[in-house]
């Protein structure tokens, strides 16, 4: 997708990307979506932020989404750039994937976009993109 490999969630699987030979790696240029999530600090909504925590999930107000680390790509936008925060907003993100050493069931997040770009999205990009 304009050069950049389209993630799905599952492929980050740490178990899945062992047993996986053409799984992504560090370096790989990515485009994932997902939804926005603080990385631990309170924010409050229409903050402008420069990073963020993405995941597959948004979870509901009495149920919040589960945070794996193999499931958890930390956002840090392009120096000098912020986005509006909203907890749950899906968007997209795209960039260079790093992947960070940990436990895939810990609560820190196992992947990283550094200079990473944002924008939000449509719940109608999941069936436009996903199966």
């Amino acid at each position: 997708m304009d050069g950049y490999v389209l993630v799905a969630w599952p492929s980050l699987e740490r178990a899945q990307y062992a047993l996986n030979a053409g799984a992504i790696s560090s370096g790989t240029m990515i485009r994932a979506l997902g939804y926005m999530t603080d990385s631990g600090h309170s924010l409050r909504d229409g903050a402008r932020v420069e990073s963020f925590l993405l995941l597959p999930d948004a979870g509901v107000p009495l149920h919040p989404a589960d945070r794996h680390g193999d499931q958890m790509i930390a956002v840090r936008l392009e120096p000098g750039k912020t986005i509006r925060f909203s907890e749950g907003s899906l968007l997209w993100v795209w960039g260079r994937l790093r992947m960070l050493p940990g436990n895939p069931e810990g609560r820190e997040p196992l992947y990283a976009l550094e200079g990473a770009r944002a924008e939000n999205a449509s719940k109608a990009d999941i069936a436009k993109y996903f199966r």
